[in-house]
């Protein structure tokens, strides 16, 4: 996926650069009361551009005015092509105005994110390509005086033309992920790869500036003008295609390894012989050689055997032979990947991600995995404002992703949903694998959603249940719940999902920030940190009655149970 800085730069572009080709086209023709209406209006879309971005984050359809918006500048951006000269000058400054805020709101809206905390990565990858965004339309400026008649012209109309084109279809995918066309769905899942929010969209920006750079540098070379718009245009080319590269750099999947990771004889020894019976994987907090691996014990005898596998992990999940173990490889730069394992904890393929490991998930048959991030280089941790995660959905036999959360379609009341704060985590997987729970938080509000992976949809449930976790007999939903009076602080309870109704687990009064797993159908299990110590416990607790929490496993966290009927596995 594209980083933080490569959107913001292609939001920048689309702000800026329309705002300085016009002005560049108007001033060559000595036309400046077109210049200063434009100039006009590309100053007042900027101050207006903050209180817009409150409004569009506040608003229940942003998904429509995401379309109304794109397909005006669409028009406007036409009507400004054919007829420059019969567009009144009040007009241009309306039309420059909406051109800045329509694409301006979205880093603005990262911005205000941020407010009030430390400054961030994330914080100074907005800036740094706003930055880059406002340096290549001065260069276009520059560049268009440097361009005969003829050169400008094409200039100007190859950037107005692709601008359009860009314009406009990213109307037609909002329209499609809204459902007003025709196949929609469909529709949707052939533009997505290329809208706004896709793998190749945030690319398409600054393909067309390159493009409009070199269409005038062809155009002058053939009317014999040539050292100083190649000078120019190379400037711009090469601050493009650094950000580019970089970008593609940063996002690109790490291949597997040529061979997989496995520990000595005896080791897989132990390990396949606790793997023939239930047993429970879970993360080691024990501080030695084997801090932070993936270890395995036997449920029946929590902690008394353990043995660690080769992988480190942040956190875990397993499923119908299949586990995904997040890892975060710190060093001078920290890299995040996704590992991919089999039955018997060996790698198969590993995703380079984005952020520090939160969450993660298997379905219980192995076809689907889930994990959250919290993304790199922004505050993160569910106890700080204006975290921002990732959460995607993968196939656990290709490792392809079959889609982030936030391109999924949310509906709330039979209606679509929408917010640009949107962030999910937490998922939990049903029987059937395509149905799932999560959790959505937007405009400061929790709400329990369930997904659908092929139809690619959420429906929001309720308010105030985080971090689901699903029952073996799909009935309940354990989940961690803000106390009013302390919003970092959490207590857990359970759901029933037929009445929808909720009860505390009064067994453990402590503050849990964690999500939890089901030992059998009345038990759960769950991390918590030692005081002032770099190390987890594993605790159970029973749903239901006033039997008091314990001690299940020391020194681990992240637990899954594997093998276990639905049976109680208490002993």
């Amino acid at each position: 996926m594209a980083t933080l800085f490569l959107r913001m730069l292609s939001s920048g572009l689309q702000a800026l650069l329309p705002v300085a080709a016009a002005v560049a086209w108007f001033a060559a023709q000595g036309r400046r009361d077109r210049t200063r209406a434009i100039w006009i209006g590309g100053a007042l879309g900027i101050v207006l551009t903050w209180p817009a971005s409150s409004f569009f984050a506040a608003s229940l359809r942003q998904g429509q005015w995401e379309a109304a918006l794109a397909a005006v500048g669409a028009l406007a951006a036409l009507w400004v092509l054919l007829r420059p000269w019969a567009i009144p000058a009040i007009a241009l400054v309306d039309i420059a105005i909406v051109v800045v805020v329509r694409q301006a709101i979205i880093p603005a809206g990262v911005l205000r994110a941020t407010l009030g905390m430390p400054a961030s990565a994330g914080t100074f990858q907005v800036l740094g390509a706003l930055a880059l965004s406002l340096g290549l339309a001065a260069l276009w400026l520059v560049f268009a005086r440097t361009l005969p008649a003829r050169a400008l012209r094409t200039a100007t109309a190859t950037f107005a033309a692709l601008f359009i084109a860009q314009t406009a279809f990213y109307a037609f995918h909002r329209a499609a992920e809204l459902g007003w066309t025709p196949s929609a769905s469909t529709l949707e899942a052939l533009t997505e790869p290329y809208g706004p929010d896709g793998l190749y969209g945030p690319y398409i920006s600054a393909s067309i500036a390159a493009a409009a750079f070199i269409a005038g540098v062809l155009s002058a070379w053939r009317a014999g003008t040539r050292r100083r718009p190649v000078a120019v245009a190379a400037a711009a080319i090469v601050a493009i295609c650094t950000a580019g590269i970089g970008a593609w750099r940063a996002g690109r999947p790490v291949p597997p390894p040529a061979v997989a990771e496995s520990a000595d004889a005896a080791a897989n020894a132990a390990i396949a012989e606790i793997l023939a019976a239930p047993h429970i994987l879970y993360r080691t907090s024990r501080v030695d050689a084997n801090y932070g691996r993936l270890a395995i014990t036997a449920l029946d005898a929590p902690g008394k055997r353990m043995v660690a596998s080769p992988l480190g992990c942040d956190r875990i999940s397993f499923g119908g032979g299949a586990g995904i173990c997040l890892h975060a490889d710190r060093g001078v730069t920290t890299t995040f990947e996704a590992i991919l394992f089999d039955g018997a904890l060996r790698k198969s393929k590993a995703i380079q991600v984005q952020g520090e490991p939160s969450r993660t998930r298997v379905s219980s048959d192995g076809r689907f995995g889930a994990f959250t991030v919290f993304l790199a280089g922004l505050p993160h941790g569910y106890t700080m404002t204006g975290f921002s995660t990732a959460t995607v959905i993968v196939n656990m036999a290709t490792g392809d992703v079959l889609g982030n959360l936030e391109s999924f379609t949310t509906f709330r009341d039979g209606r679509p949903f929408k917010a640009a704060d949107f962030n999910f985590w937490g998922v939990t997987f049903a029987r059937d694998s395509n149905t799932f729970y999560a959790t959505l938080q937007t405009g400061g509000v929790i709400f329990l959603v369930r997904g659908d992976v092929s139809q690619k949809t959420l429906t929001v449930l309720r308010e105030g249940i985080e971090c689901p976790s699903l029952s073996p007999d799909g009935r309940l939903i354990a989940f961690k719940q803000r106390l009013a009076s302390n919003p970092v602080q959490w207590r857990l309870g359970v759901l029933d999902l037929s009445t929808m109704k909720d009860q505390p687990i009064a067994s453990e009064t402590r503050s849990i920030d964690d999500q939890v797993e089901w030992l059998d159908a009345t038990h759960v299990l769950y991390a918590i940190e030692r005081p002032g110590q770099p190390i987890r416990d594993v605790w159970m607790a029973p749903i239901a009655g006033d039997a008091p929490a314990r001690l299940f496993l020391p020194e681990a966290e992240s637990p899954i149970v594997v093998g276990a009927s639905s049976a109680s596995a208490v002993q």
